[in-house]
């Protein structure tokens, strides 16, 4: 049973306004406040993989990279009204929280909860765990924080633990651009284009490890919001959403075989030598951000280094995987 927490909206309980007749006025405010504004500032902005969306029933937790406060209010801008409806954001109660008229304002126009970062993050989780329960979606943030240049962080293992715990699905999204719109430290947004990109609904099997899954997570996302060509996002040389690691254009990236192999080699030694973080270093900063790795060659990858995190050393060191 999860205790109510007092926020800094001054509303008592950490679930306000859900329950009273205050959270009725966050559809009519989404569709009429937010969601324009988000159109006129994204200009373009363009969906991808929406239609996945289309026969999700039940709750499900949106993880996504984080580079700009524009992120959730882009995010809700592209979902279905009816899955915008029940969706609510984990907002950080050291930041939206703090006095109460942004409180009020972030719980009613976004439909955020406090998340708390730096201690007791695990009432956040829990605060998550029971809207999910209550059938609401949930959409976190896994980084925890904004990226200063585009690059996306580490994921923290919470939204991982989360999956684990619930059992809901999972949908991953790539967002684009956001960070160009609206920077870190920036406080007026500049017109400019944004992608959102879906990735299809999926459910994870409760045997894997949170490490595990938590890399997965992160190449899913990584891959949705990886750099695109400047027809799609109509502006050149952005910063914006790069994977891990340097992130080059796709079209100018592709490394030479002999350096493929040598990547190959170094995390060889790395596994061999039941080096973690050497491993996932150069899992995270040399292959996550390399396009030449296709999709089932980072998959392979990521089995091998997670097999370390699993202390299973033979499967590991085996040449297959």
């Amino acid at each position: 049973m999860i205790a109510a927490a007092t926020s800094a909206t001054g509303a008592g309980d950490w679930r306000w306004p859900r329950g009273t007749w205050l959270d009725g006025l966050r559809g009519p405010l989404q569709r009429r406040l937010l969601v324009p504004a988000v159109r006129l500032i994204c200009r373009p902005l363009r969906v991808e993989g929406v239609e996945q969306l289309a026969d999700l029933a039940g709750a499900c937790l949106f993880v996504a990279n984080h580079s700009s406060h524009l992120d959730a209010p882009a995010i809700l801008a592209a979902l279905p009204p009816a899955v915008r409806a029940r969706t609510v954001v984990a907002a950080a109660e050291d930041c939206f929280y703090r006095d109460r008229l942004r409180g009020l304002a972030t719980s009613l126009l976004v439909g955020a909860f406090p998340f708390p970062r730096r201690s007791g993050r695990g009432v956040g989780l829990e605060r998550a765990a029971e809207l999910l329960g209550a059938g609401w979606n949930v959409l976190l943030f896994p980084e925890g924080t904004r990226s200063l240049d585009g690059r996306i962080g580490p994921f923290k293992s919470g939204a991982a633990r989360l999956l684990l715990a619930t059992g809901v699905l999972v949908v991953p999204i790539g967002l684009v651009g956001t960070g160009d719109v609206l920077p870190k430290r920036a406080l007026v947004p500049r017109r400019g284009p944004v992608v959102v990109r879906f990735g299809a609904p999926s459910r994870r099997p409760s045997t894997v490890s949170p490490r595990l899954l938590t890399a997965a997570l992160a190449w899913e996302v990584a891959r949705l919001a990886k750099r695109v060509s400047n027809m799609e996002t109509g502006r050149g040389g952005s910063t914006t959403s790069r994977p891990f690691g340097e992130g080059t254009m796709v079209s100018t990236s592709r490394r030479s075989a002999s350096e493929c192999a040598e990547i190959h080699r170094r995390l060889a030694r790395a596994v061999q030598r039941h080096d973690r973080e050497g491993a996932r270093r150069i899992y995270y900063t040399q292959v996550l951000p390399n396009p030449a790795f296709d999709r089932f060659e980072t998959e392979r990858l990521s089995y091998r280094v997670g097999a370390i995190d699993e202390g299973d050393q033979a499967l590991a060191a085996r040449r297959d995987l």
